[in-house]
This record gives C-alpha cells, sequence and structure tokens, in this order.
C-alpha cells in the first residue's frame, strides 16, 4: 500500500492511498469498437436500445460505430429524442425527410433544447461539453429532475478545477451535469467545457441520463451534493436520529457508523473523550469523499484547502481542525486500520483537543473513499446522532 503525508503548521492532514486493478471489457457487435474499449458496456446498450445506430455496410454485413470520432449537435439531439421525444423527431423527419440534420434541428428546437435559427452547418459541426450539459439538464427538468439551491451549485462549481472559468450562461448547467454524474471531468478535476465529445463518450452520457431518468420517476432524490437545509438541528431534541442521514447509501451509511464507533474506542483506549458528529462538518466529509475520485489530495479540485467546503460562519467558530483521507479499502474499519498504522491519521484520531467529527464515504465505479474531518470550536458546536 502506497502512502503519503502532509503535514500542515496550521492543519494536520494525512491521506492514504492503495490501488484496485481495473475490470476487464466484453464482447462488441461493432467492428470497429474493441472488446476492451472503456465503454462498450455503454455502446452496446445504446444500440439494443435503438438510440445509436452505427453505420451498416449492406454488402458486408459489418456495422461500425466509429467511437473516437465527434459527435455533431444533431447526433446528439437526434439520440436524446429517439429516447425521450421519438414524436418531436418524427415531426422533424416530416418536415425534413430527406435530410436528417435538419430533422433533428427542427424537433431539437421545438423542444427548447438548442437556440433558434441553426444553420444545417451548425447543426453538423462538434457539439461543445458545453452545449451538451446544457440539452442534458433540460430534459433533465422536464423529466421532473428539480434545480438545486444556489448554494448547492456554488458548492459544485467549487469542486472543478476550472469552475471559476466557466461561461456564465452555461455554468449552472455544468454543475447539475458535474453533480449528477452526466458528464465526468478530466483528470485534472477540470471540466473544459469548449472541448468536444466523442461518439463512445455520448453513448455513456446517454445510459447515465436514462439511469437518472428512471430514478427522478420514482421519485428518488437524485441530487448528490448534501442539502444546506438538511444540516439544520433540532433544538427539541437533539438526541433523535438526524434526518441528514436519510438519503445515504448502505455502503456510505455502514462506513459512517464503522469509522465512528472505532474513532472512539481507539480514543477511549487512550483516556480521551468520544467525538461526536457535527452536522457541518458531516455535510464536508460527504462531498470531500466525492471529491477525492477526481483528485485524491487535501486540495480541492477546483483549489483551496479541504476546509474551503465549510460554512463561513462556522469557521470563523473553528479553533482546531483536521482532515483524514483514504482510497480503495474495503470498508470503513479497513480503513481505520491503515489510519491507525500511519503516524499522521493516527494523530489525528488520537488529538485530544478535538471535540467533533465528520466522516464521508463513496463508492463509484468498483472504487472506495473515506475522510474524516476533525474541529473544535472556540465554543459549543452542534451534534446530531447517526439513526
Amino acid at each position: 500500500m502506497k502512502k503519503r503525508l502532509f503535514v500542515s503548521a496550521a492543519l494536520t492532514l494525512a491521506l492514504v492511498l492503495s490501488f484496485a486493478a481495473p475490470a476487464s471489457a466484453g464482447s462488441s457487435i461493432f467492428n470497429d469498437v474493441d472488446m476492451n474499449h472503456w465503454a462498450i458496456g455503454e455502446i452496446e446498450r445504446a444500440f439494443n436500445e435503438h438510440v445509436i445506430e452505427g453505420s451498416l455496410n449492406a454488402r458486408t454485413g459489418i456495422r461500425n460505430f466509429m467511437p473516437e470520432s465527434p459527435l455533431s449537435y444533431a447526433a446528439f439531439t437526434t439520440i436524446m429524442m429517439r429516447a425521450v421525444y421519438p414524436d418531436a423527431l418524427a415531426e422533424g423527419e416530416a418536415a425534413y425527410p430527406k435530410d436528417w440534420v435538419l430533422a433533428a434541428g427542427f424537433g431539437a428546437e421545438k423542444l427548447g433544447l438548442l437556440d433558434p435559427g441553426m444553420s444545417r452547418g451548425d447543426l453538423d459541426s462538434p457539439m461543445p461539453r458545453y452545449d451538451m450539459a446544457r440539452v442534458l439538464i433540460k430534459l433533465l427538468m422536464a423529466a421532473g429532475y428539480t434545480e438545486p439551491s444556489q448554494y448547492d451549485l456554488d458548492t459544485i462549481v467549487g469542486g472543478i478545477k476550472d469552475g471559476a472559468s466557466l461561461k456564465a450562461e452555461y455554468r449552472d448547467y455544468v454543475a447539475m451535469c458535474y453533480d449528477l454524474g452526466l458528464i465526468s471531468g478530466f483528470s485534472d478535476g477540470s471540466f473544459k467545457g469548449d472541448n468536444m465529445m466523442n461518439r463512445a463518450q455520448a453513448a455513456a452520457v446517454y445510459c447515465r441520463y436514462s439511469d437518472l431518468v428512471k430514478r427522478i420517476i420514482n421519485g428518488e432524490d437524485v441530487i448528490k451534493t448534501p442539502k444546506k437545509a438538511l444540516i439544520e438541528v433540532s433544538e427539541s431534541d437533539p438526541a433523535e436520529p438526524h434526518v441528514f442521514f436519510k438519503d445515504y447509501t448502505e455502503f456510505e451509511l455502514d462506513a459512517v457508523r464503522q469509522i465512528l464507533e472505532r474513532t472512539n474506542q481507539e480514543r477511549a483506549a487512550q483516556g480521551l473523550g468520544a467525538l461526536s458528529i457535527n452536522p457541518d462538518l458531516q455535510q464536508a466529509a460527504m462531498k470531500r469523499a466525492r471529491e477525492l475520485e477526481t483528485l485524491f489530495s487535501h486540495t480541492r479540485p477546483g483549489g483551496g484547502d479541504c476546509l474551503s467546503l465549510l460554512d463561513k460562519d462556522f469557521m470563523e467558530n473553528i479553533s482546531q481542525a483536521g482532515e483524514n483521507i483514504a482510497g480503495e479499502q474495503l470498508d470503513g474499519n479497513q480503513a481505520m486500520d491503515d489510519w491507525m498504522q500511519s503516524p499522521g491519521h493516527r494523530e489525528n484520531i488520537l488529538m485530544p483537543s478535538f471535540t467533533h467529527i465528520g466522516i464521508g464515504a463513496y463508492q463509484s465505479g468498483g472504487h472506495t473513499y473515506y475522510v474524516q474531518m476533525f474541529g473544535k470550536g472556540f465554543s459549543k458546536l452542534e451534534s446530531i446522532n447517526l439513526p
């Protein structure tokens, strides 16, 4: 296991990282899509759901997909209208029976997905990630998706490396796509909205969109970013399990329980007081766990240290804070094992002055990430209980 440690005079920070082998891919029905292509599952699913066709040679029977080719405005809106608005696409095809590009533009403009008056050349040009984000969110809103608060949108943008330079008219669309996982950031944590998306990436985006719509229709809350309203603590009965945890996955809640229990066991063995979960630290820790998928560091993907997630008023009452991060452990107990074997992490866990903690856990694509955020206030901090 590879371990790295960063120590600051003002803030003690520690991290643990181990690596997992990548998964293997299946077979392909397209001649030009390798069996180990990263998006083979999504490409085949999109084909089987009749939203992509590829190019079929009638003489040879060979079907090609051209996975690395750029995707045009017309091609992407055709994919999405086939999936959710076939009637609008049919109207376009009736208006332009011999020109699929103009047919797509007609249907997409009628639905408000594209700017009015786009020429055929514009419709047939590569589509930037900015416009793809706008189309996806407009479609999701039509399906019943509720836009997050401006506070949440600002928080999401703060976690994108180039968030400060996002074009204003696309900023919120990008934030929502980024948070929902519809369009992933690059390895350096940036969004790069002017970059073009290829056909393989579009197939993956379609599959993510389709899965999200099903969840929305089923009444699920699909917003990943913890909502500010959920950290309000009931003064009348603070001992009750808090509503903050109601949307946690089984993996997340189990990991939080394991890490809290182990942390307080280790502290008790040293004669130290137990840590309580603070709602602000908990919200930040969960967000930080998701950010580790983009950038495994105490620096956030959009710049700034890990504490920049915390509310300004809350930070003014914090006299001491620290963070531990870990990745690729099987569960919270294994993360604790690794932390306790590292002097920097162990020091944070057994810091006598800390009184409160936030615990983050996130699982994505077979990878796991864990966070501990510790704090001590100038005055008493709020506490919440696990369900």
